[in-house]
């Protein structure tokens, strides 16, 4: 059965350091093309592993994965200086596995458990955007066509269908939809909303209808009712 695990790592020790004077860098140890990070080589804090670890299962509890999610949570400050990222690594040939990936950043002062809760739920979301395209026949995990939909049940522009590059992470549909889940369907740190002029999930009562929905066609492909 699939589920979700949690890493600690210790970026002095574990990353690759280059003679020329480079940064240190992290590799997963087997997907080292779908996951690796670039850290500042400043003492730094972690996310607390233990808030990761209850917050990974109450969000396991709710929504189980359709295949294994690996969170990795660093001691040093990534250079993209985001809190954390997802990715995922789609199988290529049959045999081999499709696996989720969340990278947790440390940071220079210590984090407070309400924002990893909140990153917890976030990520796992973006995670359960792959495997919604998973269930729904998408040839890319990461081109997510059915976000535009998702965009328009929100009452999002059309300009809203982007990654979220700097200064506009806000209004990206992604990210939106993200934190939708961690707000909808995992309850978590609700007062929490990043996403300025644009309305909380529970002001929409299209959302909780969407997301039922959604979640039940999730775990008809989990038990094998859903092809």
């Amino acid at each position: 059965m699939s589920g979700i695990s949690v890493h600690a790592i210790d970026v002095a020790k574990e990353s690759v350091w280059s003679f020329n004077g480079g940064l240190p860098q992290w590799r997963h140890p087997k997907y080292s093309y779908q996951l690796s990070a670039t850290f500042h080589p400043f003492p730094g804090y972690p996310h607390d592993i233990s808030v990761v670890r209850e917050t990974a299962k109450l969000v396991q509890e709710l929504c189980p994965p359709i295949w294994d999610v690996e969170m990795y949570v660093a001691d040093w400050e990534e250079t993209g200086y985001t809190n954390a990222f997802s990715t995922v690594k789609d199988a290529y040939r049959d045999e081999e596995p499709t696996v989720g990936f969340v990278m947790f950043s440390g940071k220079r002062i210590p984090p407070h458990p309400g924002m990893t809760r909140h990153l917890v739920g976030h990520e796992y979301g973006h995670n359960v955007a792959y495997m919604l395209s998973k269930v729904w026949g998408d040839k890319n995990v990461h081109d997510q066509p059915w976000m535009k939909a998702y965009a328009k049940m929100r009452g999002l522009p059309k300009s809203s269908n982007h990654h979220g590059s700097g200064g506009n992470w806000h209004s990206s549909v992604r990210e939106i939809f993200a934190t939708d889940f961690r707000f909808a369907v995992c309850g978590l740190e609700k007062e929490y909303w990043p996403h300025l002029g644009v309305p909380k999930p529970d002001r929409v009562p299209a959302v909780a209808d969407w997301w039922a929905k959604t979640l039940r066609e999730l775990r008809e492909y989990r038990e094998g009712i859903r092809p």
